[in-house]
């Protein structure tokens, strides 16, 4: 399939998640996840929610315990912001980014 595809980094880890667009996946420890977050227990089991689009990603928060933090300020409960391929963000303090490439394999 011709499908654009978005990658979630977690530099931390090393690890790559593949994001469809147009698609809101939500992030956190729980298996119930889209993209379930291991190995850090700050991260909330429900910590925010993802949206990949043509030219950048929304990023919303789903009332984490230790925030989610874009361009170095805190969301409150479900507020969202713009992010541009490449900027980092921060869950629970552990930064993360979004490239749009598909993941490496």
């Amino acid at each position: 399939s011709d499908d654009v595809w978005c990658t979630l980094v977690r530099p931390r880890t090393g690890e790559e998640f593949s994001l469809p667009l147009d698609e809101t996946l939500t992030l956190g420890r729980s298996p119930e996840c889209s993209v379930q977050l291991l190995g850090n227990p700050d991260i909330s089991r429900r910590q925010a929610t993802i949206l990949c689009e043509e030219d950048s990603c929304v990023l919303c928060d789903l009332g984490s315990a230790n925030g989610t933090r874009v361009h170095g300020r805190e969301l409150d409960e479900s507020e969202s912001a713009r992010l541009l391929f490449g900027e980092k963000f921060k869950l629970a303090g552990e930064p993360f980014f979004v490239k749009k490439a598909p993941a490496s394999s």
